[in-house]
This record gives structure tokens, sequence and C-alpha cells, in this order.
């Protein structure tokens, strides 16, 4: 019985300070997995963040500022071959997804460091920048939102705000 209580214990005190040591997600998480008309497939994987009545721009994803794209984890895209975004070059592998937003176009940012928490980004580990507009949406979206469709259109939709730009292979 000394043993059995002893393993209890051991796996109780285990698992805890395990738990510790793993940061707390605040946002859910969603995966995107998809193959696009020219074949190459394509893995998002990014936290869902709620606007929460703060105002985008200002509060969260401040203009002129460099912002992780959604919550906790890197953003991560994973492209199955090379790729086109937006008509410019982006070899095959996974990347963070970063941006700077504008009033009437954001810079997307593909960085070569995708394993991180939080808001850690290194310009000098950047793969890739491209100009994408800023668009109205024909919805308000209260959590942040990846779509992407079958012709390779990436939308990241948030609040009243749509930033499409496109995915193609080489």
């Amino acid at each position: 019985m000394k043993k059995y209580l002893l393993l209890f214990c051991l796996c109780t005190v285990g698992s805890m300070v395990f738990a510790q040591g793993q940061r707390q997600r605040q946002s859910p998480h969603d995966t995107i997995a998809t193959t696009l008309a020219d074949k190459a497939e394509l893995t998002i994987t990014y936290g869902r963040p709620y606007i929460k009545g703060r105002q985008l721009g200002v509060e969260i994803a401040p203009v002129g500022i460099v912002w992780r794209v959604g919550a906790d984890e890197a953003t991560t895209f994973t492209f199955s071959k090379d790729v086109l975004v937006n008509d410019k070059p982006l070899p095959a592998g996974v990347y963070s997804l970063h941006a700077i937003p504008g009033e009437y176009n954001t810079t997307i940012i593909f960085n070569k460091e995708w394993q991180k928490w939080g808001l850690k980004y290194d310009e000098s580990q950047d793969a890739l920048r491209v100009e994408a507009p800023v668009q109205s949406s024909d919805k308000f979206y209260e959590q942040f939102t990846i779509e992407v469709t079958n012709d390779g259109t990436v939308k990241l939709l948030w609040g009243d705000f749509s930033i499409p730009f496109k995915i193609k292979t080489q």
C-alpha cells in the first residue's frame, strides 16, 4: 500500500511541476490544412484572440508596429513546395507570420524563426515581406480568423478588416 501511495505522490508532484513549466494559452487555437489548386500543401496553425471591446490598430495590432499575428505561440505557415506570395518567391518550409499593420496597406512578414512564444521577433530572420491591402470586411469578426480559398487567397480577418494576399506554387 505504501508503494502505491508513494507512486501516487510522485506522479502528482511531477505533473504539477510539468504544468507550471507550460505556458497558459489565452486564446483558442485552430489549424487549417489544405491543398491548393496547384497541389501545394499549406498548413496554418494560429491562436484566435478576441477583440473584447479593444480598438484594432490602437490597443491591439497597433498601426506601424510589428504585430505577432494571432496569439500565444507563433502563427505558423507550412508550405510543402516553393511558393510565390503576392508573386514573390518563398522556399518550402515552416515560417512564423508577423505583420506591420498600416492604414491602407499591411506588411506581411514570413520569418524563419517559428518555434517561439509571444512577442519575440528578430527582423534578421525575415524570409519574405510583402504588401497586402487593408480592406473592409463584409461582416464583423470578433475573433481573429484566417481563411484560405482553393485558389490560394489567404485572408486575415478581424473586426471590420480583411487583409488578403495570394499564395501559389512557383
